[in-house]
């Protein structure tokens, strides 16, 4: 099931960031840095609150076992480009041992669902 994410989930999504993070870190230190889940819990604190931005989760059993960070981005038109809208994922995350059950794809299907939505 994939369902909004709530307040009471953030500190669960902030340990799938975490991790995510790391293995960024691992493989491009050049890049990407480590953070704390206090920082995590307060990026995602804000996604909620914001009206283009959705954070959803895949449960299964009342466990979240997933997230994805959608926001609805507009470029306003410019001499150089035609306005746009289109929807960016900013992350997605599965838990280790729920990876290959199928939470990512339905993840990626609300995500599709939502830009259909939100044009």
């Amino acid at each position: 099931m994939i369902r909004d994410a709530t307040q009471a989930d953030l500190p669960c999504l902030a340990a799938g960031m975490v991790r995510l993070q790391e293995a960024h870190v691992r493989a491009f230190p050049e890049i990407y840095r480590p953070f704390e889940a206090g920082d995590a819990v307060a990026h995602l604190s804000a996604l909620l609150s914001r009206p283009d931005a959705f954070v959803r989760v895949a449960v299964q059993a009342d466990n979240v076992v997933g997230h994805v960070a959608f926001v609805i981005e507009t470029r306003p038109e410019s001499m150089f480009t035609h306005a746009q809208r289109y929807g960016h994922i900013a992350q997605i995350e599965v838990a280790p041992e729920f990876r290959r059950h199928g939470y990512g794809r339905l993840l990626l299907a609300d995500c599709e669902r939502l830009a259909a939505e939100h044009g």
